[in-house]
Order: C-alpha cells, then sequence, then structure tokens
C-alpha cells in the first residue's frame, strides 16, 4: 500500500491499542509508513515485541506497552507511559476488542459483563485519561474503532452489538465535549473483514453473510486503514463526531 505524504503522519505519536490483531497489525502498518511514532499496547508480551521487531525496518521508533485494559489502572498507565516515551499524544486508535456471540436466552451474564469490560468500559478508561493531555495540548485525533454490526446486529450478537453501539454513542458525545477544544473524536465500524474475529465464523454462516453484502465479498484489514489514516490527519480538520462505514454496502 502506498501512502502519500498528505497524510501528514511524519513525526506524529499515535497510540494504537489491540496491536497484534488482525486488524491492529494492518494500521500499525499503515501508520508506521505514513512515519509516524507508534506506542503499540496488547496483552501479551511476548506477541506484541515479535510484531515490533516486525516493524523495526519501517524506521520509526516504536513503542511497546503492555497492558490489559479490564485493568482498572490501564487508561491511566498506557496515556503516562506514552507521555513518558514520547512526550505527547497527536492520535489516539483504539482498536482493542473482543466478543462472545449466543442467543440472548442463553447468553451467559459474566460474558456480556466481559465483552463490554473490554469493548467499552476499557476503551473509555483510556479514552478518559488521553483526553486531559490533548485538550491541554488543544489538538489531538480520536478513532474508535466500532463495527457495522452496531447498526445491523444478526442474530447471537446481543453482547458484541451492544457494546460497539455504546463506543459509537461515546464517540459523538464526546465529539460534541471537545469539538472546541482542538481535539477530533470519529468512528469506523467495518464490516465482515476476512481474518481475526470473522474467522471464527462457520462457513455456512460465512456464506450468508457474504450473500447479503453488495459487493459480494468479505473486506480485507488493509482496506480499514487509510480511512483511519485519513481521520488521523490533518486532512480531516473538519471532521468529528462521524462513524464511517467501511462494510461494501452492507449497512447502505
Amino acid at each position: 500500500m502506498t501512502l502519500q505524504p498528505q497524510w501528514g503522519q511524519g513525526g506524529s505519536v499515535v497510540v494504537l491499542t489491540g496491536a497484534t490483531g488482525y486488524l491492529g497489525r494492518a494500521l500499525a502498518r499503515g501508520f508506521a509508513d505514513a512515519g509516524a511514532t507508534l506506542v503499540l499496547t496488547a496483552r501479551c508480551e511476548t506477541t506484541l515485541a515479535r510484531f515490533a521487531e516486525e516493524l523495526a525496518p519501517c524506521g520509526v521508533p516504536i513503542h511497546t506497552v503492555v497492558m490489559d485494559l479490564t485493568d482498572p489502572a490501564a487508561g491511566d498507565g498506557i496515556v503516562g507511559a506514552a507521555l513518558k516515551l514520547t512526550g505527547r499524544i497527536d492520535a489516539l486508535v483504539l482498536n482493542a476488542g473482543t466478543l462472545a456471540d449466543g442467543l440472548v436466552a442463553a447468553l451467559d451474564g459474566s460474558d456480556m459483563a466481559q465483552v463490554h469490560a473490554v469493548n467499552v468500559h476499557g476503551a473509555f478508561g483510556l479514552l478518559h485519561a488521553a483526553l486531559r493531555p490533548m485538550i491541554l495540548a488543544r489538538r489531538g485525533a480520536v478513532i474508535v474503532v466500532s463495527s457495522a454490526a452496531a447498526r445491523r446486529p444478526n442474530v447471537g450478537q446481543a453482547a458484541y452489538a451492544s457494546s460497539k453501539a455504546a463506543l459509537e454513542a461515546i464517540v459523538r458525545v464526546t465529539a460534541r465535549e471537545t469539538a472546541g477544544r482542538g481535539v477530533r473524536v470519529n468512528g469506523v465500524a467495518p464490516g465482515l473483514l476476512d481474518g481475526g474475529m470473522a474467522a471464527r465464523i462457520l462457513d455456512e454462516a460465512r456464506d450468508q453473510a457474504v450473500a447479503a453484502i453488495p459487493m459480494g465479498r468479505l473486506g480485507r484489514a488493509e482496506e480499514v486503514v487509510p480511512t483511519v489514516l485519513f481521520l488521523a490527519s490533518p486532512m480531516s480538520s473538519y471532521v468529528t463526531g462521524q462513524i464511517w462505514g467501511i462494510d461494501g454496502g452492507w449497512t447502505a
């Protein structure tokens, strides 16, 4: 993927959660190719260290912070580490997420709680911590990774879809609260991608899902990257409070 200089990421500091997942890896590579300094977070120290080594040839500073977002101290810990390592945060990409599918009548309450602990409370804790230095600096971009499921959930997605719908509400409210303080907050809502969580879907269900997508195929992580780079860049200076669907027309 060739990125042009107008992406404006050269020298910027980007904090990315869920960096070792399918989409997280593509996002990290996209930002690194665009010249950003990266602060990557994930739960597994070994996997995170190996991925940072893979990105080394990109020639940009890469820092890692091992953290579990379900830890109440994770938000302050990640932001504190990023500020200590780089001095500032220009963009925060909240990509980490989990899911637990099941019919509402059969869904275990602990599964619902775990999904919301990561997808909502963990993301909120980090957003809350990062907004303070961004507002003080009067600049910053936040990009939240939601899902097309927030607007068009399938059977069995009560936990996941509700967590993403909550994130989208947080995006809109926060955008209104910070628009006059130099901070922009947006979201992207990918549809089914050809890796990551979608890989858990049974073949029959996958075929049915693809049949419902107007473009007739699953998306690729690399197809989400340009929109996230745009939202993190000066090119989107008048864009805030929006959720950008990247789903092959599924929610059209």
